[in-house]
């Protein structure tokens, strides 16, 4: 794992900020998290320990641009060293890319950045995404990919390439094996297809290796059609920037800013009737077990709402009940929290606050962010012992300690993966 540089503060974690006492908020208490522990390595030389992890950071230049946020961020970085990174709600169009991704070098050395971010005819600098995968992830399996936007991103943005350096690739950070990321019909191409062939021939004899390893990237969602070929949903959200799955061999790692139902709900029925029903089709079509990363925008249990009750909760985006049994049906499919996996009955774990009402030193969140995985890949079986299978989430976290004052809290996963042979 490459060092991550220090910043001027030595990289330590700013004293959160303590709340100002007032005649209005005499009687709030501060809601004190339940201890959630961490799992320790294993230490098994049969497998290798891959860190992922995910923050919604709200307008990443904003972010870049204040030091005391970079100073949070780099504290975050320096304790869980990533293997993969996503953020969320990037904020960014085409043209801010290659100063941002230099400034993304500096912080996260040895990474590559993968981009989703929103072209015609979504807004310019809504919602977005970056993958920022460490470098010696990229050629261990065949058809590794170099950084930049997709494919299918720059041909609907007519951007050909030249916020990514001209190439189609990163910039100064693309690969100079000639691979690219690539769209969702390139990534599945047809069933038994060149690269899905090669990347399964591989993972099975353990060569290149093995199943660890970066195969490919791809933006937004897609099926597998009549043809058996996989073709992206013609769907307003594939334009918005809001989803990167990364082929990392012996499974897939989905990374998505899921829609809002928005201020009087107005795409509450888009979010239930269309999107969920498009992810889980999405990553049924992968043909592998999937780590699904993100900010859900959904609290799902009365332990994800700190003033759960409350009469507004069911007209609020994010609490209503047609999003928290959506978020139900979802683990019915096939999935499971590994956060409440590992700490079924932690309190007060959030990862949002409502910054417009102050809530963060008083810890009156909901957890809207999330690492969910296929079954086959919980940390525990059905009886609650222990899983041995590989791959495997042994470790599952929410990180309030590493806010960067904004919204969120970053998330993330520890994965045991087949060690290459």
């Amino acid at each position: 794992m490459a060092a991550v540089k220090r910043g001027t503060a030595g990289g330590a974690t700013p004293s959160p900020k303590k709340p100002k006492k007032s005649a209005a908020s005499a009687d709030k208490v501060v809601l004190e998290g339940d201890a959630t522990p961490r799992a320790a390595p294993a230490g098994d030389a049969t497998s290798f320990e891959l860190r992922v992890a995910y923050h919604n950071v709200g307008g990443l230049r904003a972010l870049l641009k204040s030091e005391e946020r970079r100073s949070a961020l780099l504290a975050f970085l320096e304790k869980e060293r990533p293997h993969v990174l996503c953020i969320g709600e990037t904020k960014l169009q085409e043209s801010h890319l290659r100063d941002v991704e230099v400034q993304l070098r500096e912080l996260l050395p040895g990474h590559t950045a993968h981009w989703a971010v929103s072209v015609p005819p979504a807004k310019k600098g809504y919602s977005g995404l970056v993958a920022l995968v460490e470098d010696s992830l990229h050629a261990q399996l065949p058809g590794g990919c170099s950084g930049g936007l997709t494919a299918d991103a720059r041909e609907r943005a007519g951007a050909g390439g030249a916020a990514s350096g001209g190439s189609g690739g990163g910039g100064e950070n693309a690969k100079k094996d000639g691979t690219k990321q690539q769209s969702i019909s390139a990534m599945f191409a047809k069933a038994g297809g060149k690269q899905t062939k090669a990347t399964r021939e591989a993972a099975e004899a353990g060569e290149g290796g093995g199943p660890v390893g970066l195969a490919s990237v791809v933006e937004g969602l897609g099926a597998r059609s009549s043809g058996g070929t996989f073709e992206p949903f013609e769907r307003e959200y594939n334009a918005e920037g809001r989803t990167l799955t990364l082929d990392m061999g012996s499974f897939a790692l989905v990374c998505a800013y899921v829609p809002n139902s928005g201020a009087d709900l107005v795409r509450l029925d888009y979010r239930i009737d269309v999107w969920e029903e498009d992810i889980k089709a999405h990553m049924a079509a992968l043909g592998k077990p999937v780590v699904y990363m993100g900010d859900l925008n959904v609290a799902h249990l009365d332990l994800d709402i700190w003033n759960v009750g409350a009469k507004h909760l069911e007209k609020s985006a994010g609490t209503t009940p047609r999003e928290r049994e959506a978020f139900g049906a979802l683990l019915d499919a096939g999935y499971v929290d590994t956060f409440r996996a590992l700490h079924p009955d932690a309190r007060h774990a959030y990862t949002f606050w409502s910054v417009r009402a102050r809530n963060r030193p008083w810890n009156r969140g909901l957890r809207l962010d999330y690492v969910l995985a296929s079954a086959n890949m919980a940390p525990v079986d059905g009886e609650g012992a222990p899983s041995q299978a590989l791959p495997r989430v042994i470790d599952s976290w929410v990180g309030p300690e590493y806010n960067t004052n904004g919204d969120h809290c970053p998330v993330g996963a520890t994965i045991a993966l087949p060690s290459p042979k």
